[in-house]
């Protein structure tokens, strides 16, 4: 398989795309490969990629103040992750504010 076979093959599944677009479409794309227990993105950085996972597995987390991690989600191969909090400035302060706002009441 070429580098993008697996993102174009997950394309395909939602939509079809003409050679035309399909240049179009890998001409944006920038293929990162990262190793086990790399950092994507730091604290205080903004996230501004859509990641798509080709093999393995990725693990979105935030740290509390005392330094313990919160899982947010995980994404595994053939799965897209971004971080949209980052995105739209959302915080771990502007989180637990609303986790303390909604204690004691279930979100669904």
């Amino acid at each position: 398989m070429t580098t993008y076979d697996h993102i174009l093959k997950n394309a395909n599944r939602h939509i079809t795309l003409s050679g035309d677009e399909i240049d179009y479409f890998t001409s944006l794309l920038m293929y990162k490969e990262v190793s086990k227990k790399s950092m994507l993105l730091v604290e205080g950085q903004t996230c501004n990629q859509l990641s798509f996972v080709q093999s393995g597995a990725l693990r979105s987390y935030c740290l509390d103040k005392e330094g313990k991690e919160s899982t947010i989600m995980f994404a595994v191969a053939g799965w897209w992750q971004k971080q949209i909090a980052s995105c739209l400035g959302i915080t771990l302060e502007f989180l637990s504010t609303i986790r303390k706002k909604n204690s004691g009441r279930r979100i669904s």
